[in-house]
């Protein structure tokens, strides 16, 4: 009788962990824990942009994500400078710097 019950607890748990499993994939893909606001956005997606056509497009596509998202409460870890230097620090073009700047003077100051 211990071996039956034994056994059943062990697929509860073997099947708890696959529901788990498959929660947090949801929650990975649905953009739970992506940017939630115009800002964060620049700033997730501008690092890497080598020009200002390219940051122009960027711009466009957080825009369109976060249509009424510009309107933030401020992050209180860091730095307007600090975020900078982050988040700018492998960026080319004046237009993509600006957007950084302006993103991190949002969240930050």
């Amino acid at each position: 009788m211990l071996m039956v019950v034994g056994c059943d607890m062990t697929k509860t748990w073997y099947l708890a962990g696959i529901g788990f499993a498959i929660a947090i994939q949801v929650f990975l893909f649905s953009g739970v824990f992506g940017p939630s606001n115009y800002w964060e956005c620049l700033l997730d997606e501008m690092p890497g942009v080598k020009n200002d056509r390219v940051a122009s497009a960027v711009m466009m596509i957080c825009r369109k994500e976060h249509p009424g998202g510009v309107e933030v409460k401020k992050i209180g870890n860091g730095t307007v400078s600090q975020c900078i230097a982050k988040y700018g620090k492998d960026v080319q073009g004046d237009r993509a710097v600006k957007a950084i700047s302006y993103a991190c003077n949002r969240l930050y100051r």
